[in-house]
């Protein structure tokens, strides 16, 4: 695992993001991506980061991998990551988390668009609970590489 990325929720609990590669293993179901894996994967420590647990994947889809999380106040967390081979357009997208990183909303926010490859982002959430993302795009796969800073907020949907 490598490129990662850590928040502490309200709660307390450490919440990682990290990437998780590897082969085709013989024991794969057939849903598995010929390639193997290259997804983004969460982990949450209870005490401080001496132990790791509940590791499971929050990406499906093979190059959807490079996670930075953020979490608001309330406990929302986001996770921006990179979606280099698709589906759909190359980019940045979002997924959300209402309860501290638990349970992922069924939602997706496209945050930036590139029409080759999508570079890390990075989130910090500021005083006001709105969240300042920076990603990256490179156009050529040589670079150089185009930075965007957005500024936005999840919407909150009634339950």
């Amino acid at each position: 695992s490598s490129q990662g990325g850590m928040v502490v929720t309200p709660s307390g609990k450490l919440l990682a993001t990290l990437r998780y590669q590897r082969k085709l293993l013989p024991g794969d179901g057939p849903d598995t991506d010929q390639r193997g894996f290259k997804h983004l994967f969460l982990a949450d420590s209870p005490d401080k980061g001496l132990t790791w647990q509940n590791l499971r994947p929050l990406t499906t889809v093979y190059g959807q991998c490079y996670g930075c999380p953020a979490v608001q106040s309330d406990g929302t967390v986001v996770v921006i990551h990179d979606t280099r081979y698709g589906p759909g357009h190359r980019g940045s997208r979002a997924m959300v988390s209402y309860d501290q990183g638990r349970t992922w909303a069924d939602e997706v926010y496209y945050v930036s668009y590139t029409e080759d490859r999508a570079e890390p982002s990075f989130s910090v959430v500021l005083a006001d609970d709105t969240i300042l993302s920076i990603v990256g795009a490179d156009t050529k796969w040589k670079g150089p590489i185009d930075l965007f800073a957005i500024r936005w907020k999840p919407i909150k949907i009634p339950k």
